[in-house]
């Protein structure tokens, strides 16, 4: 059997940091996530800005539907309804 190279995972190369020249791992933060200097390009500020609202916007969406189903099932009913095939959440059996 041939080795077929995996090109199924592609890694997302982000800008240099214009302090130490490394590549920033992620395009959230304003600071450099090695040397932790501020970024002071204005369209690199604006995209970041716009991903930490864009991920706190689905982290919202995410607790309100758990508080909806807290509210109707309760914490161990939502549980139960959420849990993985043969895990067991209730603690008494």
């Amino acid at each position: 059997m041939a080795d077929v190279p995996n090109n199924s995972v592609q890694v997302a190369k982000g800008p240099p940091c214009p302090t130490c020249g490394r590549t920033l791992l992620t395009t959230r933060s304003a600071l450099c996530n090695w040397c932790g200097a501020v970024i002071k390009d204005e369209a690199y500020q604006q995209r970041a800005a716009e991903e930490r609202a864009l991920q706190d916007a689905e982290l919202q969406q995410q607790l309100r539907i758990e508080q909806m189903e807290n509210a109707r099932l309760g914490v161990l009913g939502r549980l139960k309804k959420n849990r993985k095939p043969g895990h067991n959440v209730d603690p008494l059996v």
